[in-house]
């Protein structure tokens, strides 16, 4: 089940968060003679919101949890 928290975040801004969880120190790079191909997505959640759920999680914590379990357990 993917359910959104309703907020958008760019494709660069979540490439810095997930950077900086793994301890990434080279340059992130953006191609600008690339055309800005990828259309934007923005899960609505106005559904389940209306059903009680909040999302309890946020981005940062979440990619830092999916990260650290990939560690412990792909190996």
């Amino acid at each position: 089940l993917n359910i959104g928290s309703g907020e958008e975040i760019s494709i660069y801004n979540l490439a810095k968060k997930l950077k900086n969880i793994i301890g990434f120190d080279g340059e992130l790079v953006i191609d600008e003679s690339m055309p800005d191909g990828n259309p934007r997505k923005l899960l609505d959640s106005r559904k389940i919101n209306k059903m009680g759920w909040k999302p309890t999680v946020d981005i940062d914590k979440g990619l830092e949890s999916t990260y650290n379990w990939y560690k412990e357990n792909i190996k």
